[in-house]
């Protein structure tokens, strides 16, 4: 997944897949810790290409490419919904949704914004609570103006990272992919500091 990632960047532009190849935290993160998000980042490249089916397949391992289904008409985007709202309904009464409380309620790791509004606010929660909100409106106003799927991509993917309560190297992989796309360089040089 690593390598064909590289090759389509490549094809938009050498210099952006060979940051790709070269980069040490796609390598580590996939091949030597084992994070479906190669797979991922190879589906989004697909998807910015015009995929609607690799932004579905993409949003099937994590949500965030998803977002990229709204770029496409209604029924398409409209199928794709039911089709995933189809394969997790029998998820729903498996605990699932205790999990998602879980994570809400408790986990934190590695989050400058969020660590930063928690200790303002002195309420943990309640700095989540806002911080999905705050992202949620940049995701709606990203939808609503931009027209580039790239563009939606980065927005969407780079404000989960930047206000997420938890961040993992490896959800770096996101922002970076559609960074690279478009040849915004901040998120690279964020990629090999991490």
């Amino acid at each position: 997944a690593d390598c064909a990632t590289a090759a389509l960047l490549w094809r938009r532009d050498p210099r952006m897949g060979w940051l790709w190849a070269l980069l040490p935290l796609p390598a580590v993160e996939s091949a030597a810790n084992g994070h479906l998000e190669a797979a991922g980042a190879l589906l989004v490249v697909l998807a910015l290409g015009g995929s609607d089916v690799a932004a579905w397949l993409g949003a099937m391992l994590k949500l965030l490419p998803g977002v990229l289904l709204l770029r496409s008409r209604p029924r398409t985007w409209l199928l794709y919904g039911a089709l995933s709202a189809a394969a997790f309904a029998p998820m729903l009464h498996s605990g699932l949704t205790r999990g998602f409380a879980t994570y809400e309620a408790n986990w934190s790791f590695n989050a400058g914004v969020y660590s930063t509004f928690a200790w303002l606010l002195g309420d943990g929660l309640l700095a989540r609570r806002l911080l999905l909100g705050f992202g949620g409106l940049i995701v709606v106003t990203a939808v609503l103006n931009l027209r580039d799927r790239a563009r939606l991509a980065l927005w969407t993917f780079g404000s989960f990272v930047v206000l997420s309560p938890t961040v993992h190297p490896w959800y770096v992989l996101w922002p970076l992919v559609a960074a690279l796309w478009l040849g915004v360089r901040a998120w690279v040089w964020f990629a090999a500091l991490v």
